[in-house]
């Protein structure tokens, strides 16, 4: 089902696999056109992903939105889980935080991103801003943060995705936060919405429909 809300287009499937497959789609659509698109990380697109290392995209430059500050062999780095389908630029490089964030900035203001896809946490973070902004360092399209775990963290800042087409991909699982995207709309989220010049911003996602019909 399509939901055209005032500030935001919803697709919502029956299934992460149609969900999944639906942005495949979009992406080959899209295929002939030269795109820097950057990635979430998590368990949800990983099913997208794997679709998508079926094809070629030679025109597309893959980026992180975010990731944790780990080597790029440990299982918990996006980097890690996203290149066994997609070659995609690493974010940890040097073992120096503030080097490697400085870094990732001036990559991305040379590959400003056209296309972004962010997942939405349970408590309202996206890429790797949290509500708490515990921000221990900007550059001028990343930054490092803290998150609630203590994991530090290098992500793109609201500026690096202001002039990009916004694509929110959830499951049902994150059928409490989505509410809070589109009602109280007080998520990180909606943050990067108010904050961003491109046309409407897309939310992709399954199981939510009695969600959607009250709205």
């Amino acid at each position: 089902m399509v939901y055209l809300l005032d500030f935001i287009k919803v697709y919502d499937f029956d299934s992460l696999e149609s969900s999944s497959y639906f942005l495949l789609r979009f992406f080959l659509k899209a295929k002939k056109l030269k795109l820097n698109i950057a990635l979430a990380g998590g368990s949800t697109p990983l099913y997208l992903y794997k679709l998508m290392s079926d094809y070629q995209f030679p025109n597309f430059k893959f980026f992180l939105t975010d990731e944790r500050y780990v080597p790029n062999d440990d299982e918990n780095s996006n980097y890690h889980n996203i290149s066994k389908f997609l070659n995609i630029e690493p974010v940890y490089k040097s073992g120096d935080i503030e080097k490697d964030c400085e870094e990732f900035s001036n990559i991305i203001k040379e590959n400003p991103i056209h296309i972004a896809l962010l997942g939405i946490g349970e408590d309202g973070h996206s890429a790797s801003i949290f509500p708490n902004k515990n921000i221990l360092k900007t550059c001028e399209n990343t930054l490092i943060s803290l998150a609630p775990n203590s994991i530090l963290r290098i992500s793109l800042n609201f500026k690096a995705l202001s002039n990009s087409q916004l694509i929110f991909f959830v499951s049902k699982s994150k059928k409490g936060v989505v509410s809070r995207l589109l009602k109280e709309k007080n998520t990180i989220a909606n943050e990067f919405i108010s904050q961003n010049t491109c046309k409407k911003p897309i939310l992709v996602s399954d199981g939510m429909k009695d969600l959607f019909n009250f709205l």
